[in-house]
């Protein structure tokens, strides 16, 4: 039986989850990126995922709110789970700016982006989900859970669970709410944790370039 630790991400972390982007399944990339950087072929791929990895630690170093979360398989030392937590002081916007979008630009810089990416998709979309977050985080403490991805081969096994009840505590230990913004599919499964869901926040793509909306599901649970 599979045996998982929670730690938290380091800096050499970033390094070893390059390894696991040419595997089937094996990506730990923002999931968003998935559709604004459609990639087919294994250099592609490794090529959408390498740039994902360097966003990431970008965050790691440079935003104050983003706690990095990880579990090991105990047996073979590999990362299966990955998770972003944000802790933000008095509600959403903080006070200090940082948001996901800054990872892109950050202040007072323009945004570059590598061949392969929609970036207006990308970055568009993500200022608007951002945007709107002020509309129903309440104010004082908060967590809002922004990643959570368990490689394919660990799926369905707890890892994921382990991620979201670390948050979890930390938020019930501030008397805290906390926040996910969930595909619609995965409904269930956080109501299983305790969140509740109470509205969406449905986003018109359109403008860059991917037909339709692109919906999250909001979740709170309450301490």
């Amino acid at each position: 039986m599979t045996s998982f630790i929670v730690a938290p991400v380091v800096e050499t972390d970033f390094d070893c989850l390059l390894k696991y982007t040419d595997e089937e399944g094996g990506t730990l990339a923002a999931p968003f990126l998935f559709s604004s950087w459609p990639a087919s072929d294994p250099a592609s791929t490794a090529h959408r995922n390498a740039w994902s990895v360097e966003q990431q630690r970008w965050q790691f170093h440079n935003d104050p709110t983003a706690k990095f979360m990880k579990v090991e398989d105990t047996s073979t030392g590999e990362i299966v789970s990955l998770a972003r937590w944000h802790r933000y002081s008095d509600g959403y916007p903080q006070e200090d700016g940082y948001t996901e979008v800054d990872v892109f630009a950050p202040p007072g810089t323009t945004p570059k982006f590598p061949t392969g990416i929609n970036g207006p998709l990308h970055a568009g979309f993500l200022t608007e989900a951002c945007r709107r977050r002020a509309d129903y985080v309440k104010p004082g403490v908060c967590w809002i859970l922004t990643t959570l991805i368990t490689r394919e081969k660990w799926r369905r096994q707890g890892a994921g669970g382990l991620l979201l009840q670390w948050g979890l505590k930390k938020a019930a230990e501030e008397g805290a709410p906390a926040y996910i913004e969930a595909l619609p599919t995965a409904i269930q499964t956080y109501n299983r944790h305790g969140f509740k869901h109470f509205q969406d926040t449905k986003v018109d793509c359109t403008p860059w370039g991917l037909d339709g909306e692109f919906t999250f599901a909001i979740m709170r649970k309450d301490p």
